[in-house]
Protein backbone atom coordinates (compact mmCIF):
# COMPACT_ATOMS: atom_id res chain seq x y z
CA UNK A 1 0.00 0.00 0.00
CA UNK A 2 1.32 3.66 -1.00
CA UNK A 3 1.66 6.08 1.60
CA UNK A 4 -1.48 8.10 0.56
CA UNK A 5 -3.60 4.52 0.99
CA UNK A 6 -1.92 4.17 4.48
CA UNK A 7 -2.59 7.77 5.58
CA UNK A 8 -5.92 7.39 4.44
CA UNK A 9 -6.52 4.09 6.34
CA UNK A 10 -5.06 5.35 9.90
CA UNK A 11 -7.58 8.66 9.18
CA UNK A 12 -10.58 6.25 8.73
CA UNK A 13 -9.68 4.51 11.51
CA UNK A 14 -9.69 7.37 13.54
CA UNK A 15 -12.69 8.58 12.26
CA UNK A 16 -14.23 5.56 13.38
CA UNK A 17 -12.56 5.69 16.72
CA UNK A 18 -14.16 9.18 17.30
CA UNK A 19 -17.90 7.88 15.97
CA UNK A 20 -17.35 4.89 18.51
CA UNK A 21 -17.18 7.07 21.50
CA UNK A 22 -19.79 9.25 20.62
CA UNK A 23 -22.25 6.46 20.49
CA UNK A 24 -20.93 5.14 23.89
CA UNK A 25 -21.18 8.36 25.22
CA UNK A 26 -24.63 8.60 24.35
CA UNK A 27 -25.77 5.28 24.91
CA UNK A 28 -24.33 5.10 28.57
CA UNK A 29 -25.39 8.66 28.91
CA UNK A 30 -27.21 7.92 32.29
CA UNK A 31 -23.07 6.92 33.84
CA UNK A 32 -22.49 11.02 33.46
CA UNK A 33 -25.88 12.08 35.82
CA UNK A 34 -25.00 13.76 39.17
CA UNK A 35 -26.99 13.08 42.31
CA UNK A 36 -26.29 17.44 43.40
CA UNK A 37 -26.78 19.97 41.37
CA UNK A 38 -23.84 22.18 42.28
CA UNK A 39 -20.25 21.13 41.24
CA UNK A 40 -19.63 21.35 45.98
CA UNK A 41 -22.86 19.09 46.17
CA UNK A 42 -21.22 16.00 43.92
CA UNK A 43 -17.90 16.78 45.52
CA UNK A 44 -19.44 16.42 49.25
CA UNK A 45 -21.81 13.65 47.91
CA UNK A 46 -18.85 11.40 46.44
CA UNK A 47 -16.80 11.52 49.77
CA UNK A 48 -19.57 11.38 52.50
CA UNK A 49 -23.22 10.20 52.01
CA UNK A 50 -22.97 5.80 51.55
CA UNK A 51 -26.09 5.94 49.34
CA UNK A 52 -24.83 8.52 46.72
CA UNK A 53 -22.85 7.55 43.79
CA UNK A 54 -20.75 10.06 41.32
CA UNK A 55 -19.50 7.74 38.73
CA UNK A 56 -17.34 10.57 36.68
CA UNK A 57 -14.43 10.18 39.23
CA UNK A 58 -14.39 6.36 38.29
CA UNK A 59 -14.48 7.46 34.91
CA UNK A 60 -12.03 10.04 35.12
CA UNK A 61 -9.50 6.84 36.41
CA UNK A 62 -9.95 4.46 33.94
CA UNK A 63 -9.37 7.00 31.15
CA UNK A 64 -6.21 8.07 32.90
CA UNK A 65 -5.21 4.37 32.79
CA UNK A 66 -6.55 3.63 29.28
CA UNK A 67 -4.14 6.67 28.25
CA UNK A 68 -0.88 5.09 30.77
CA UNK A 69 -1.87 1.56 28.55
CA UNK A 70 -2.82 2.55 24.99
CA UNK A 71 0.48 2.31 23.10
CA UNK A 72 1.52 -0.87 24.60
CA UNK A 73 -1.77 -2.00 23.76
CA UNK A 74 -1.96 -1.21 19.85
CA UNK A 75 1.65 -2.01 19.29
CA UNK A 76 0.40 -5.97 20.48
CA UNK A 77 0.66 -8.74 17.59
CA UNK A 78 -3.04 -8.80 16.21
CA UNK A 79 -4.51 -12.17 17.81
CA UNK A 80 -8.32 -12.23 17.76
CA UNK A 81 -10.17 -14.64 19.89
CA UNK A 82 -13.31 -14.77 18.94
CA UNK A 83 -14.65 -17.29 21.71
CA UNK A 84 -13.63 -14.88 24.50
CA UNK A 85 -14.78 -12.05 22.40
CA UNK A 86 -18.38 -13.14 21.40
CA UNK A 87 -18.83 -14.14 25.21
CA UNK A 88 -17.53 -10.47 26.47
CA UNK A 89 -19.68 -8.76 23.94
CA UNK A 90 -22.71 -10.85 24.26
CA UNK A 91 -22.58 -9.88 28.43
CA UNK A 92 -22.31 -6.61 27.31
CA UNK A 93 -25.65 -6.63 25.25
CA UNK A 94 -27.64 -9.01 28.15
CA UNK A 95 -26.44 -6.55 30.53
CA UNK A 96 -27.36 -3.27 29.14
CA UNK A 97 -30.71 -4.71 27.88
CA UNK A 98 -31.47 -5.53 31.44
CA UNK A 99 -30.29 -2.27 32.97
CA UNK A 100 -32.84 -0.49 30.25
CA UNK A 101 -35.87 -2.59 30.79
CA UNK A 102 -35.17 -2.82 34.96
CA UNK A 103 -34.85 1.01 35.14
CA UNK A 104 -31.24 0.01 37.22
CA UNK A 105 -28.46 2.51 35.39
CA UNK A 106 -25.72 0.73 37.64
CA UNK A 107 -26.06 -2.31 35.58
CA UNK A 108 -24.62 -0.17 32.57
CA UNK A 109 -20.74 -0.09 34.70
CA UNK A 110 -20.17 -4.13 34.05
CA UNK A 111 -22.12 -4.02 30.73
CA UNK A 112 -19.44 -1.19 29.75
CA UNK A 113 -16.31 -3.58 31.08
CA UNK A 114 -18.03 -6.19 29.35
CA UNK A 115 -17.76 -4.49 26.00
CA UNK A 116 -14.44 -3.37 26.64
CA UNK A 117 -13.28 -6.61 26.99
CA UNK A 118 -14.85 -8.11 23.99
CA UNK A 119 -13.25 -5.19 21.87
CA UNK A 120 -9.71 -5.98 23.80
CA UNK A 121 -10.14 -9.76 22.59
CA UNK A 122 -11.09 -8.61 19.09
CA UNK A 123 -8.15 -5.74 18.69
CA UNK A 124 -5.54 -8.68 20.82
CA UNK A 125 -6.92 -11.84 22.08
CA UNK A 126 -6.49 -12.83 25.21
CA UNK A 127 -2.94 -10.62 25.93
CA UNK A 128 -5.24 -7.47 24.97
CA UNK A 129 -7.41 -8.40 27.91
CA UNK A 130 -4.64 -8.89 29.81
CA UNK A 131 -3.23 -5.43 29.23
CA UNK A 132 -6.78 -3.35 29.70
CA UNK A 133 -7.70 -5.56 32.71
CA UNK A 134 -7.06 -3.20 35.04
CA UNK A 135 -8.64 0.22 33.17
CA UNK A 136 -11.52 -1.73 32.81
CA UNK A 137 -11.74 -3.12 35.99
CA UNK A 138 -11.05 0.16 37.78
CA UNK A 139 -14.61 1.26 36.33
CA UNK A 140 -16.30 -1.16 38.86
CA UNK A 141 -15.23 0.71 41.96
CA UNK A 142 -18.15 3.25 41.27
CA UNK A 143 -20.76 -0.10 41.17
CA UNK A 144 -22.99 0.27 44.26
CA UNK A 145 -23.01 -1.62 47.01
CA UNK A 146 -26.27 -2.85 47.10
CA UNK A 147 -28.96 -1.37 49.61
CA UNK A 148 -28.98 -4.34 51.44
CA UNK A 149 -25.23 -5.34 52.21
CA UNK A 150 -25.00 -0.98 52.38
CA UNK A 151 -27.21 -0.89 54.84
CA UNK A 152 -25.43 -3.56 57.06
CA UNK A 153 -22.01 -2.09 56.97
CA UNK A 154 -22.74 1.27 57.60
CA UNK A 155 -24.59 0.40 60.14
CA UNK A 156 -21.71 -1.83 61.43
CA UNK A 157 -19.23 0.93 60.82
CA UNK A 158 -21.29 3.56 62.75
CA UNK A 159 -21.32 1.40 65.91
CA UNK A 160 -17.84 0.81 65.41
CA UNK A 161 -16.37 4.31 64.81
CA UNK A 162 -19.03 5.44 67.67
CA UNK A 163 -16.82 2.94 70.06
CA UNK A 164 -13.45 3.83 68.87
CA UNK A 165 -14.48 7.40 69.57
CA UNK A 166 -15.41 6.74 72.88
CA UNK A 167 -11.78 4.65 73.86
CA UNK A 168 -9.55 7.40 72.25
CA UNK A 169 -11.45 9.92 74.47
CA UNK A 170 -10.88 7.78 77.10
CA UNK A 171 -7.29 7.17 76.84
CA UNK A 172 -6.73 11.34 76.14
CA UNK A 173 -8.14 11.85 79.37
CA UNK A 174 -11.64 13.04 78.37
CA UNK A 175 -15.17 11.30 79.93
CA UNK A 176 -16.58 9.79 77.14
CA UNK A 177 -18.50 6.60 76.36
CA UNK A 178 -20.74 5.23 73.35
CA UNK A 179 -24.36 3.91 73.27
CA UNK A 180 -25.01 2.39 69.93
CA UNK A 181 -24.29 5.61 67.60
CA UNK A 182 -24.11 7.79 70.49
CA UNK A 183 -21.05 9.46 71.83
CA UNK A 184 -21.95 11.09 75.62
CA UNK A 185 -20.03 13.54 77.18
CA UNK A 186 -20.09 15.77 79.97
CA UNK A 187 -23.38 18.15 78.74
CA UNK A 188 -23.28 16.21 75.07
CA UNK A 189 -24.24 14.11 73.07
CA UNK A 190 -22.90 13.14 69.45
CA UNK A 191 -24.47 11.08 66.84
CA UNK A 192 -22.81 8.93 64.33
CA UNK A 193 -24.51 9.42 61.25
CA UNK A 194 -24.10 7.48 58.03
CA UNK A 195 -21.67 10.45 56.55
CA UNK A 196 -19.87 9.75 59.47
CA UNK A 197 -18.92 6.59 59.39
CA UNK A 198 -15.98 5.92 57.22
CA UNK A 199 -18.02 4.02 54.86
CA UNK A 200 -17.43 6.51 51.92
CA UNK A 201 -13.77 7.47 52.77
CA UNK A 202 -12.99 4.18 52.98
CA UNK A 203 -14.38 3.59 49.67
CA UNK A 204 -12.36 6.26 47.89
CA UNK A 205 -9.52 6.25 49.62
CA UNK A 206 -9.41 2.44 48.32
CA UNK A 207 -10.39 3.69 44.89
CA UNK A 208 -7.28 6.44 44.76
CA UNK A 209 -5.14 3.49 46.11
CA UNK A 210 -5.66 1.61 43.52
CA UNK A 211 -5.63 3.72 40.83
CA UNK A 212 -1.87 5.17 42.24
CA UNK A 213 -1.06 1.46 42.32
CA UNK A 214 -2.00 1.13 38.02
CA UNK A 215 -0.53 4.24 37.20
CA UNK A 216 2.71 2.31 38.63
CA UNK A 217 1.78 -0.81 36.99
CA UNK A 218 2.27 -2.61 40.23
CA UNK A 219 1.88 -6.49 40.09
CA UNK A 220 -1.06 -7.79 41.68
CA UNK A 221 0.42 -8.01 45.00
CA UNK A 222 0.90 -4.41 45.46
CA UNK A 223 -2.11 -3.61 43.77
CA UNK A 224 -3.72 -5.14 46.89
CA UNK A 225 -1.76 -3.48 48.98
CA UNK A 226 -2.23 -0.01 47.54
CA UNK A 227 -6.15 -0.63 48.10
CA UNK A 228 -6.34 -1.89 51.75
CA UNK A 229 -3.56 1.10 52.48
CA UNK A 230 -5.79 3.40 50.99
CA UNK A 231 -9.01 1.68 52.84
CA UNK A 232 -7.18 1.97 56.37
CA UNK A 233 -6.31 5.54 55.34
CA UNK A 234 -9.71 6.35 54.61
CA UNK A 235 -10.97 4.58 57.85
CA UNK A 236 -8.28 6.77 59.92
CA UNK A 237 -9.10 10.28 58.42
CA UNK A 238 -12.90 9.26 59.09
CA UNK A 239 -11.75 8.68 62.71
CA UNK A 240 -9.61 11.61 62.93
CA UNK A 241 -12.41 13.75 61.46
CA UNK A 242 -14.88 12.45 64.14
CA UNK A 243 -12.67 12.99 66.93
CA UNK A 244 -11.59 16.73 66.02
CA UNK A 245 -16.07 17.42 65.51
CA UNK A 246 -16.24 15.66 69.21
CA UNK A 247 -13.44 17.68 71.33
CA UNK A 248 -14.27 20.87 68.76
CA UNK A 249 -18.16 20.44 70.23
CA UNK A 250 -18.82 22.64 67.21
CA UNK A 251 -21.97 22.29 65.15
CA UNK A 252 -19.93 24.62 62.53
CA UNK A 253 -17.35 21.85 62.39
CA UNK A 254 -20.17 18.71 62.09
CA UNK A 255 -22.30 20.37 59.67
CA UNK A 256 -21.19 23.07 57.20
CA UNK A 257 -17.43 22.77 56.28
CA UNK A 258 -17.87 19.65 54.38
CA UNK A 259 -16.62 20.72 51.46
CA UNK A 260 -13.26 21.75 53.50
CA UNK A 261 -13.09 18.79 55.59
CA UNK A 262 -12.87 16.73 52.39
CA UNK A 263 -10.22 18.57 50.78
CA UNK A 264 -8.18 18.33 54.42
CA UNK A 265 -8.42 14.66 54.02
CA UNK A 266 -7.47 14.33 50.55
CA UNK A 267 -4.80 16.56 51.09
CA UNK A 268 -3.33 14.34 53.88
CA UNK A 269 -4.47 11.19 52.39
CA UNK A 270 -2.93 11.27 49.00
CA UNK A 271 0.33 12.34 49.91
CA UNK A 272 0.61 9.68 52.36
CA UNK A 273 -0.53 6.41 49.47
CA UNK A 274 1.86 8.11 46.94
CA UNK A 275 4.70 7.24 49.91
CA UNK A 276 3.77 3.94 49.70
CA UNK A 277 3.13 3.57 46.02
CA UNK A 278 6.80 5.22 45.69
CA UNK A 279 7.62 2.50 47.66
CA UNK A 280 6.44 -0.35 45.64
CA UNK A 281 8.32 0.44 42.76
CA UNK A 282 10.99 -1.59 41.42
CA UNK A 283 10.08 -4.70 43.83
CA UNK A 284 8.64 -8.38 43.44
CA UNK A 285 5.32 -8.10 41.99
CA UNK A 286 6.12 -4.55 39.86
CA UNK A 287 5.33 -4.65 36.47
CA UNK A 288 6.55 -0.95 35.50
CA UNK A 289 8.67 -1.26 32.94
CA UNK A 290 7.86 -4.65 30.99
CA UNK A 291 8.19 -4.33 27.81
CA UNK A 292 5.29 -5.65 25.58
CA UNK A 293 5.70 -7.92 22.59
CA UNK A 294 5.42 -5.73 19.25
CA UNK A 295 5.24 -6.88 16.09
CA UNK A 296 7.82 -5.10 13.75
CA UNK A 297 5.72 -3.29 11.15
CA UNK A 298 3.16 -0.96 11.61
CA UNK A 299 1.39 -0.85 8.76
CA UNK A 300 0.68 -4.66 8.59
CA UNK A 301 -0.45 -4.72 12.07
CA UNK A 302 -3.14 -2.71 11.52
CA UNK A 303 -4.12 -4.30 7.83
CA UNK A 304 -4.87 -7.08 10.45
CA UNK A 305 -6.77 -5.86 12.83
CA UNK A 306 -10.95 -6.96 12.41
CA UNK A 307 -11.49 -2.66 12.08
CA UNK A 308 -14.09 -1.04 14.49
CA UNK A 309 -17.36 -2.74 12.49
CA UNK A 310 -18.42 -4.80 15.23
CA UNK A 311 -17.71 -2.00 18.11
CA UNK A 312 -19.58 0.95 16.07
CA UNK A 313 -22.64 -2.04 15.09
CA UNK A 314 -23.09 -3.25 18.77
CA UNK A 315 -22.64 0.70 19.96
CA UNK A 316 -25.34 1.87 17.42
CA UNK A 317 -27.73 -1.54 18.81
CA UNK A 318 -27.63 -0.08 22.34
CA UNK A 319 -28.15 3.87 21.50
CA UNK A 320 -30.77 2.12 19.68
CA UNK A 321 -32.44 0.20 22.52
CA UNK A 322 -31.93 2.95 25.08
CA UNK A 323 -34.53 4.79 22.66
CA UNK A 324 -37.22 2.09 21.79
CA UNK A 325 -37.02 0.15 25.19
CA UNK A 326 -38.37 1.51 28.59
CA UNK A 327 -38.63 0.00 31.93
CA UNK A 328 -41.07 -2.30 32.91
CA UNK A 329 -42.45 -2.60 35.84
CA UNK A 330 -43.34 -6.27 37.70
CA UNK A 331 -47.16 -6.25 39.09
CA UNK A 332 -46.76 -5.24 42.74
CA UNK A 333 -49.74 -5.12 45.99
CA UNK A 334 -50.98 -1.77 46.23
CA UNK A 335 -49.05 0.29 49.30
CA UNK A 336 -50.56 -0.32 52.12
CA UNK A 337 -52.62 1.50 54.34
CA UNK A 338 -51.28 1.87 57.74
CA UNK A 339 -54.39 4.18 59.05
CA UNK A 340 -56.48 0.87 59.27
CA UNK A 341 -54.14 0.35 62.42
CA UNK A 342 -56.47 0.68 64.80
CA UNK A 343 -55.34 3.65 67.15
CA UNK A 344 -57.56 2.20 70.28
CA UNK A 345 -59.12 -1.22 71.31
CA UNK A 346 -60.78 -2.38 74.50
CA UNK A 347 -58.38 -1.24 77.52
CA UNK A 348 -55.71 -0.02 74.94
CA UNK A 349 -54.95 3.72 73.96
CA UNK A 350 -52.34 4.91 71.65
CA UNK A 351 -50.42 7.97 70.89
CA UNK A 352 -48.40 8.71 67.65
CA UNK A 353 -44.87 8.37 68.76
CA UNK A 354 -42.01 10.39 66.64
CA UNK A 355 -39.90 8.47 64.07
CA UNK A 356 -36.07 8.96 64.60
CA UNK A 357 -35.34 9.38 60.61
CA UNK A 358 -31.67 10.52 62.04
CA UNK A 359 -31.15 6.63 63.31
CA UNK A 360 -33.40 5.35 60.12
CA UNK A 361 -30.95 7.19 57.66
CA UNK A 362 -31.08 5.74 53.91
CA UNK A 363 -33.38 3.18 54.64
CA UNK A 364 -35.87 2.91 51.73
CA UNK A 365 -39.51 3.42 53.14
CA UNK A 366 -42.24 5.26 51.78
CA UNK A 367 -44.62 4.86 55.03
CA UNK A 368 -43.58 4.61 58.35
CA UNK A 369 -45.92 4.78 61.51
CA UNK A 370 -44.75 4.64 65.22
CA UNK A 371 -47.19 4.35 67.74
CA UNK A 372 -47.36 3.97 71.36
CA UNK A 373 -49.65 1.70 73.17
CA UNK A 374 -50.73 1.74 76.87
CA UNK A 375 -52.55 -0.55 78.40
CA UNK A 376 -55.00 0.27 81.93
CA UNK A 377 -52.64 -1.57 84.06
CA UNK A 378 -49.92 0.11 83.05
CA UNK A 379 -47.87 -1.79 80.59
CA UNK A 380 -46.83 -0.03 77.72
CA UNK A 381 -45.78 -1.12 74.17
CA UNK A 382 -44.41 0.27 71.19
CA UNK A 383 -45.51 -0.78 67.54
CA UNK A 384 -43.41 0.15 64.49
CA UNK A 385 -44.00 -0.10 60.49
CA UNK A 386 -42.39 0.42 57.76
CA UNK A 387 -43.25 -0.22 53.74
CA UNK A 388 -41.43 0.31 50.91
CA UNK A 389 -42.71 2.61 48.05
CA UNK A 390 -42.00 1.85 44.26
CA UNK A 391 -39.63 -1.04 44.71
CA UNK A 392 -36.24 1.43 43.63
CA UNK A 393 -33.48 -1.09 43.35
CA UNK A 394 -31.04 0.91 45.12
CA UNK A 395 -33.22 1.49 47.91
CA UNK A 396 -34.00 -1.26 50.58
CA UNK A 397 -36.19 -1.54 53.80
CA UNK A 398 -34.00 -3.75 55.16
CA UNK A 399 -31.60 -2.94 57.91
CA UNK A 400 -30.65 -3.46 61.22
CA UNK A 401 -31.78 0.29 62.36
CA UNK A 402 -35.49 -1.11 62.04
CA UNK A 403 -35.00 -3.40 65.12
CA UNK A 404 -33.88 -0.47 67.61
CA UNK A 405 -36.67 2.59 68.44
CA UNK A 406 -34.34 5.62 69.04
CA UNK A 407 -30.71 6.33 68.68
CA UNK A 408 -28.62 5.21 71.62
CA UNK A 409 -30.58 1.47 71.44
CA UNK A 410 -28.79 -1.37 70.86
CA UNK A 411 -29.05 -5.06 70.15
CA UNK A 412 -28.18 -7.12 73.69
CA UNK A 413 -30.09 -10.47 73.03
CA UNK A 414 -31.15 -12.20 70.04
CA UNK A 415 -32.91 -15.35 68.97
CA UNK A 416 -34.56 -16.94 66.42
CA UNK A 417 -39.16 -17.25 67.22
CA UNK A 418 -42.15 -17.31 66.05
CA UNK A 419 -45.06 -14.94 66.61
CA UNK A 420 -48.81 -14.78 65.28
CA UNK A 421 -47.98 -18.11 63.16
CA UNK A 422 -44.92 -16.26 61.41
CA UNK A 423 -41.06 -16.39 61.95
CA UNK A 424 -39.36 -13.26 63.79
CA UNK A 425 -36.69 -12.54 66.01
CA UNK A 426 -37.05 -12.00 69.47
CA UNK A 427 -34.76 -9.65 71.08
CA UNK A 428 -33.98 -7.47 74.24
CA UNK A 429 -33.10 -4.45 73.57
CA UNK A 430 -31.78 -1.36 75.86
CA UNK A 431 -31.12 1.81 75.94
CA UNK A 432 -30.43 5.43 77.71
CA UNK A 433 -31.06 3.38 80.93
CA UNK A 434 -34.37 1.47 79.30
CA UNK A 435 -34.41 -2.01 78.26
CA UNK A 436 -37.56 -3.87 76.24
CA UNK A 437 -38.63 -7.25 74.46
CA UNK A 438 -39.25 -6.86 70.65
CA UNK A 439 -40.33 -8.97 68.09
CA UNK A 440 -39.51 -7.69 64.56
CA UNK A 441 -40.17 -9.42 61.59
CA UNK A 442 -40.16 -8.41 57.60
CA UNK A 443 -42.61 -9.09 55.27
CA UNK A 444 -40.91 -9.89 51.21
CA UNK A 445 -37.43 -10.40 52.86
CA UNK A 446 -35.68 -13.53 51.13
CA UNK A 447 -32.08 -13.03 53.25
CA UNK A 448 -29.71 -10.64 53.07
CA UNK A 449 -27.75 -12.45 49.95
CA UNK A 450 -30.63 -12.94 48.15
CA UNK A 451 -32.07 -9.60 48.42
CA UNK A 452 -28.50 -8.49 48.28
CA UNK A 453 -28.41 -10.10 44.51
CA UNK A 454 -31.65 -8.87 43.75
CA UNK A 455 -30.86 -5.17 44.34
CA UNK A 456 -27.14 -5.36 42.06
CA UNK A 457 -29.50 -6.81 39.32
CA UNK A 458 -32.16 -4.78 39.45
CA UNK A 459 -35.25 -6.94 40.32
CA UNK A 460 -37.22 -5.13 42.52
CA UNK A 461 -38.12 -2.83 39.37
CA UNK A 462 -37.59 -5.42 36.90
CA UNK A 463 -40.46 -7.40 35.02
CA UNK A 464 -39.93 -10.70 37.70
CA UNK A 465 -39.63 -8.30 40.48
CA UNK A 466 -41.51 -9.23 43.68
CA UNK A 467 -44.93 -8.35 44.47
CA UNK A 468 -45.24 -8.16 47.69
CA UNK A 469 -44.57 -4.62 49.19
CA UNK A 470 -41.43 -5.11 51.30
CA UNK A 471 -42.37 -4.57 54.88
CA UNK A 472 -40.60 -4.73 58.65
CA UNK A 473 -42.83 -4.36 61.91
CA UNK A 474 -41.35 -4.26 65.15
CA UNK A 475 -43.46 -4.63 68.35
CA UNK A 476 -41.96 -3.97 71.84
CA UNK A 477 -42.92 -3.72 75.63
CA UNK A 478 -40.48 -2.43 78.37
CA UNK A 479 -39.32 -4.54 80.45
CA UNK A 480 -39.61 -2.93 84.09
CA UNK A 481 -37.64 -5.68 85.92
CA UNK A 482 -34.64 -8.64 85.35
CA UNK A 483 -36.09 -11.37 85.71
CA UNK A 484 -38.11 -14.34 83.54
CA UNK A 485 -41.55 -13.39 85.51
CA UNK A 486 -41.41 -10.08 83.70
CA UNK A 487 -39.97 -11.47 80.92
CA UNK A 488 -43.35 -13.68 80.47
CA UNK A 489 -45.18 -11.07 81.25
CA UNK A 490 -43.99 -8.67 78.41
CA UNK A 491 -43.97 -11.87 75.74
CA UNK A 492 -47.73 -12.71 76.67
CA UNK A 493 -48.61 -9.33 75.87
CA UNK A 494 -46.71 -8.85 72.78
CA UNK A 495 -48.16 -11.79 71.35
CA UNK A 496 -51.89 -11.05 72.75
CA UNK A 497 -50.90 -7.30 70.79
CA UNK A 498 -49.89 -8.84 67.61
CA UNK A 499 -52.88 -11.46 67.26
CA UNK A 500 -55.63 -8.65 68.19
CA UNK A 501 -54.54 -5.76 66.65
CA UNK A 502 -52.53 -6.41 63.36
CA UNK A 503 -55.74 -8.26 61.52
CA UNK A 504 -55.57 -5.42 59.15
CA UNK A 505 -52.13 -5.17 58.47
CA UNK A 506 -52.25 -9.10 57.64
CA UNK A 507 -54.80 -8.52 55.16
CA UNK A 508 -53.26 -5.46 53.68
CA UNK A 509 -49.74 -7.06 53.39
CA UNK A 510 -50.67 -10.48 52.52
CA UNK A 511 -48.77 -11.89 54.89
Amino acid sequence: MDQGGRSGSRIGSRLQAVAALALALYAYRLLLRLPEPTLLGNFEAWLFEPGEHVVFPALVGTAWLLARRARSFVELPPQTAPGLAAGCLGSASALYAWSVLSGSWPLLLPSLVMLGFGFAALWAGRAGCRALALPLLFLLVAFPLPAPLRHEVVWAQQEATAAVTASVLGGLGETAYSEGILIHRPGTLFIVIESCSGFRFATVFGSIGLLLGGLARQGVPRLLLMLFTGIGTGLLLNEIRVLWIVLTSSSWAASSDHTLQGLAAIAIGVPLLLVVQRFGRGVPGSTAGQPASRTPSGAERDAQRPGWAPTLGLLGLFAALSLLLAPTTGQRAPALDLSGIPGAQGDWRSSLLPTDFLLLGSVGFDQVLRRGYKHRDGMQLELFIGSEGGGDPEESPFSPVTELPETGWVVLERESAEISGRPAERLVIGGRGVRALAYTWRVGDSGLLVETLRAAFGLPLGAVGAPQRRTVVRVSAELALEGPEDRSRADARLRDFVSTFLAEFNAASGS
